[in-house]
């Protein structure tokens, strides 16, 4: 889980394993961990297949007007991925913010 300063993310889980496949397992393990921001549960590869997405774990960082403006790849660059996500949220909305 982030640290207490920071805004959780909403998630998006893509099961690897059987016993992850199962709804209520995700919705167990997600308040098992104290989880309280929204996951999208995605048995079906949907997401991931929507996307051409062939790596794991992979991140898209969507601005608000909904074009994707980064891809992460794989682990590591937390920092990097940190500041595309801090710059994002830092733009204004067509409304003024």
């Amino acid at each position: 889980m982030p640290p207490p300063h920071r805004p959780p993310a909403p998630r998006s889980h893509t099961p690897g394993r059987t016993l992850e496949k199962a709804l209520a397992n995700g919705r167990t393990a997600v308040k098992g961990q104290g989880g309280t921001f929204p996951v999208a549960f995605d048995p079906k590869y949907a997401t991931g297949g929507a996307y051409h997405n062939g790596y794991w774990p992979a991140s898209y960082y969507v601005d608000k007007t909904g074009h994707i403006r980064h891809t992460s790849i794989g682990e590591g660059d937390y920092n990097g991925q940190e500041q595309v996500i801090r710059q994002l949220l830092s733009e204004p909305t067509a409304t003024g913010n």
